[in-house]
């Protein structure tokens, strides 16, 4: 018989042990407190729920990451991201996992719950307990200055353009604080708010995040926030998540070639959900094709494609979802 619970601050060293034998003897979570409390720590509990069995040992996990982690305001839906489920099967009863997410949802009531990052096979077991599964679309665009490549494989030679929905030169960017962006341009965001945005992007531990400010006539429309890798003596930049209208039709061909120019970088790309390509087609990127390889993992750097797979319930319309969300964007190595 197991007893299931919150993780508390005795259990922490217990927890990183289990992640290290039962996930990865490496794993930051189990080596870098820094992130484990950054992204876990609420208050005098941690957001993991653990089982311990008869002889107190845990042998089973699920941590998860609350809009609350980040977003200090009390006006916005509780929404939960599902990270590093595990169960130790030879020290765990069946249907253990089950019972995990199930103390979960009982205890924290959240109004959506969901995971990002899923493959192929543990897309199947959501979809077996009734998640809505999408896959999500990425995005990118080309620096065409560029004669070789490093990062991405396979670019194609002619991308098509489409027509321009504004005169490009009533359009700008400059990289911004987060001090700069009014209050109104985040009720776009259903989930976050700007405290959200300071307490995920502004003050994380290790990565350092941009905030691009794209201005249509000195009217700021939307920001990107990006993150810029460097791998194999070449660099990419990110869209890590979106303040503002991405459906705003503003074609920024010309803003990202100044951009990818200015830090001398092969692309910029952007993995999501819940937007229709024809709004990310009229900023001016495309939809990777199969042909073309745009590495997904670089803490170590894969290059190779990824099928990259969402999992939430309840099924809810215009529920987006981008490369920040969830665990997917945290390091994987102290190095970084």
């Amino acid at each position: 018989m197991s007893s299931i619970k919150f993780c508390t601050k005795k259990d922490i060293k217990d927890l990183q042990n289990f992640i290290k034998k039962n996930w990865s003897k490496d794993h930051i979570l189990s080596v870098d407190n820094s992130i484990l409390e950054f992204q876990h720590k609420d208050r005098d509990k941690y957001n993991f729920v653990i089982s311990r069995n008869q002889q107190n040992i845990i042998n089973g996990i699920l941590g998860f990451i609350p809009n609350y982690q980040f977003e200090k305001s009390n006006n916005k839906p509780k929404l939960l991201w599902l990270a590093l489920w595990k169960v130790n099967e030879n020290l765990a009863s069946p249907g253990l996992g089950l019972s995990l997410l199930n103390f979960l949802e009982f205890n924290i009531k959240p109004d959506v719950i969901c995971v990002v990052g899923l493959n192929e096979n543990v897309k199947k077991i959501y979809e077996v307990l009734g998640y809505q599964t999408d896959k999500m679309n990425h995005f990118y665009f080309l620096n065409k200055s560029f004669n070789s490549f490093k990062i991405i494989k396979n670019p194609p030679k002619n991308l098509k353009c489409d027509s321009l929905e504004y005169n490009l030169k009533s359009m700008s960017y400059k990289k911004i604080s987060i001090d700069h962006i009014d209050n109104d341009l985040f009720d776009f965001s259903k989930y976050k708010s700007k405290s959200y945005f300071y307490n995920r992007y502004v003050v994380h531990p290790i990565y350092n995040y941009m905030f691009f400010g794209i201005f249509n006539n000195k009217k700021l429309e939307v920001v990107f926030v990006v993150r810029k890798i460097d791998i194999l003596n070449a660099s990419c930049l990110r869209i890590i998540d979106v303040v503002g209208d991405i459906k705003c039709k503003i074609d920024l061909s010309e803003v990202f070639n100044s951009i990818l120019e200015k830090y001398h970088c092969e692309y910029i790309d952007c993995l999501n959900i819940g937007i229709d390509e024809k709004y990310f087609e009229k900023l001016g990127f495309s939809l990777k094709d199969d042909k073309t390889i745009i590495p997904e993992y670089f803490e170590p750097f894969e290059r190779k494609n990824v099928n990259m797979y969402v999992a939430y319930k309840p099924k809810i319309t215009n529920f987006i979802i981008y490369k920040g969300d969830g665990d997917q964007d945290r390091p994987n190595k102290l190095n970084n």
